[in-house]
């Protein structure tokens, strides 16, 4: 070793600095309300202290010296003190040895995450920079542990009901600036809903109405960040929309509406809300009501009509999606769906042979590799034998000519891709078979 190079840190090294910081709050614990000098030189060295312990982190089985040693009762008011940069520099100490599932179970055991987030409640994050890092860093603890415990739903389960985690994230939503509070707060709540979506049913709807107005006011994000943000937001109003109590909020908060107004080309996010719209309007008829009441058919129609749709297999599956959606979940004899096929018999049936070129782009892209793909296949081929069931017989007339001119597409492909989707979603099997028998009646009549 050089001489000038300095010794490698010990397990005794780490002993002495775990047995310093308890010391030194020991000490605190005995002064008086008067003793602020003596106690900000305290607050003082355990900072540095745990800036030292850090660069242990290396050492062999440094959680367990850290867990096993004299601090570790002291642990409760490292994360509780008044002084936010000890808490917060302890919270990321604990972070940093997440690295098994012992030691992440010894810490989602504990008192000290429930004690860290009682903290956070009374601070001023948007103010105080060390506020603001304790809050940071606790969200990305529980994200670290949620990450990587072997029973997350059970944590999810009991930090939810033990804490008041959903208010600091509320918090993070309804402030009108940006910060990595804001992207911590939208990636803890979108891990919990996928981890735990149970905690939907037992919610309010100011969640969702708070996650909505995020959403909305994000539609062209400055930042990676904030882009990420973006993101994790409406990945979290697409669960909220596939949960049945979800779903029912959402359309009690005109949230369609606002999707809606994000799916606009002048918006970065657009892509997000069509893709949260196709998921809402899959889980229920409201919501397809809702949708043709805002406006969405000029959106959907518009769509299909943009010839980038058929350049892009990410938009032409939404696209598609949300089509099937109003198509099998609007009652046949509704108004809302008649204004959809109303739309195919336009402009002498122009919006058939859009859907039908649409299809072959889809069919086309079809891999072995991607399931995907195919799903979007079957969605087209239910797409095309509802509009043979209810359109008028000059309409079906349209479709069955394009298909025979079709070089991708045929009608028993059709009928089989078809089938396969009937099995996995019978609910929809009336409407579709209806139109499978209208297909092979005229396909006989012409032959």
């Amino acid at each position: 070793m050089d001489e000038n190079e300095a010794p490698l840190p010990t397990k005794e090294d780490a002993i002495k600095v775990c047995d310093a910081i308890s010391s030194d709050i020991s000490k605190i614990k005995k002064l008086s309300d008067e003793d602020e000098d003596l106690r900000f030189k305290f607050y003082k060295n355990i900072v540095d202290n745990l800036e030292t312990l850090k660069k242990y982190e290396g050492i062999d089985h440094f959680s367990d010296i850290l867990f096993d040693s004299s601090l570790n009762s002291q642990f409760s008011f490292l994360v509780s003190t008044p002084n936010t940069e000890i808490s917060s520099s302890f919270i990321s100490l604990l972070t940093d040895i997440c690295e098994d599932s012992t030691t992440i179970d010894i810490i989602r055991r504990s008192d000290y995450l429930v004690t860290a987030i009682a903290g956070c409640l009374p601070l001023d994050e948007v103010n105080i920079q060390t506020d603001a890092q304790f809050l940071y860093n606790t969200f990305n603890l529980i994200a670290v542990i949620l990450d990587g415990c072997e029973d997350a739903q059970g944590f999810a389960d009991t930090i939810l009901k033990n804490t008041e985690l959903l208010e600091l994230v509320k918090r993070q939503f309804k402030r009108d600036d940006f910060d990595e509070n804001v992207l911590a707060a939208t990636e803890t709540l979108a891990i919990l809903l996928q981890i735990y979506p149970q905690f939907i049913g037992e919610s309010d709807s100011e969640l969702l109405h708070l996650l909505l107005r995020f959403v909305a006011n994000e539609r062209n994000p400055k930042s990676a960040s904030e882009d990420e943000a973006a993101h994790n937001g409406f990945n979290a109003v697409t669960l909220f929309a596939i949960d049945e109590k979800g779903n029912e909020m959402l359309v009690e908060l005109r949230g369609i509406e606002i999707l809606l107004n994000g799916w606009s080309s002048h918006s970065k996010t657009a892509m997000l809300a069509i893709k949260s719209l196709e998921s809402a309007l899959a889980a229920s008829t409201p919501c397809c009501e809702q949708f043709i009441e805002f406006g969405g058919i000029k959106k959907l129609f518009r769509a299909l009509n943009d010839p980038a749709t058929l350049t892009s297999k990410k938009l032409s599956t939404r696209i598609i999606g949300i089509l099937d959606a109003l198509l099998t979940m609007l009652p046949d004899n509704s108004l809302s769906f008649k204004r959809v096929l109303k739309k195919f018999i336009e402009n002498e049936y122009e919006k058939i042979s859009k859907l039908i070129k649409l299809s072959e782009f889809v069919f086309e892209n079809v891999t072995d590799d991607d399931a995907d793909s195919m799903d979007t296949f079957q969605l087209c081929s239910c797409c095309l034998l509802i509009l043979l069931a209810y359109l008028p017989n000059e309409a079906k007339a349209v479709i069955i000519e394009n298909l025979s001119k079709s070089e991708t597409l045929d009608f028993q492909l059709l009928i089989d891709t078809a089938e396969l989707r009937i099995e996995e979603a019978p609910a929809i099997a009336d409407k579709v078979r209806n139109g499978i028998t209208i297909l092979v009646q005229l396909v006989e009549n012409v032959d």
